[in-house]
C-alpha cells in the first residue's frame, strides 16, 4: 500500500478537467516535484488519480477521474 501525494488543482479548466484532460503546468497550483502517482484536488474535493508525464507540455495524464 501507498499514500499518494495530495496536489491542489485551479478550478479554471475544472469543466474540462473533469472530462479527463490532461493536466497542464498552469492547472497545477503547487510547485513541488511531482511523484509517479499523485492524487488530485480542488480545495477538499478529490478530482482524480494522475500519473506524470514529460510530454509536449502536459504534466500528467488522468488514471481515474470522479465525475
Amino acid at each position: 500500500k501507498k499514500v499518494l501525494q495530495v496536489v491542489q488543482l485551479s478550478d479554471k479548466n475544472i469543466k474540462k478537467i473533469l472530462t479527463g484532460k490532461p493536466l497542464e503546468k498552469e492547472d497545477i497550483l503547487s510547485n513541488n516535484q511531482l511523484e509517479d502517482k499523485f492524487a488530485a484536488f480542488v480545495d477538499d474535493k478529490l478530482i482524480g488519480i494522475y500519473k506524470t508525464v514529460n510530454d509536449k507540455g502536459l504534466v500528467a495524464k488522468a488514471e481515474f477521474v470522479i465525475n
